[in-house]
């Protein structure tokens, strides 16, 4: 599959549009351990997000900014993980902005709900709930929030 992140002007133009509405940023550095499953389930997501930006030319809109922020947040984390996909536990170092921070608690904590409101709750979208709940909680912790 084609990456995301490379050779699309719809996403580039999405990411530079919110980039030019920031204003000064507040930055945070985050330390904390993620596992393995549940960083599958958060590139899960950030995939589906940035497919979405890939394939629309989003409105100038703070609301619309959240993707990207999100997207952000993902392309920065994807950056710091360990290279063995063996370990079952990684430690995460970053920094991100506190709009991005913001996006990801957001988005997460709605995907949490989307999963766990399906019609035909099964173990599986009850297993991602609960793998993308933990990982929120692991980063609302490690902000001190």
């Amino acid at each position: 599959m084609e990456n995301p992140f490379e050779n699309n002007d719809t996403i580039r133009l999405n990411l530079a549009q919110t980039l030019n509405r920031r204003k000064e940023e507040n930055h945070i550095e985050l330390n904390f351990e993620a596992r393995n499953d549940e960083l599958d389930e958060l590139a899960g997501l950030g995939f589906a997000t940035s497919l979405m930006l890939n394939s629309f030319e989003l409105p100038d809109s703070d609301e619309y900014d959240t993707f990207s922020d999100f997207l952000c947040f993902c392309k920065k984390l994807t950056e710091v993980l360990p290279e063995d996909d063996a370990i079952e536990t990684a430690q995460i170092s970053l920094v991100v902005t506190k709009k991005e921070l913001k996006a990801t608690e957001y988005l997460l904590s709605h995907a949490m709900s989307i999963f766990s409101r399906d019609e035909n709750i099964s173990n599986l979208n009850a297993n991602k709930a609960i793998l993308i709940e933990s990982f929120r909680r692991r980063l609302i912790k490690a902000a001190g929030e």
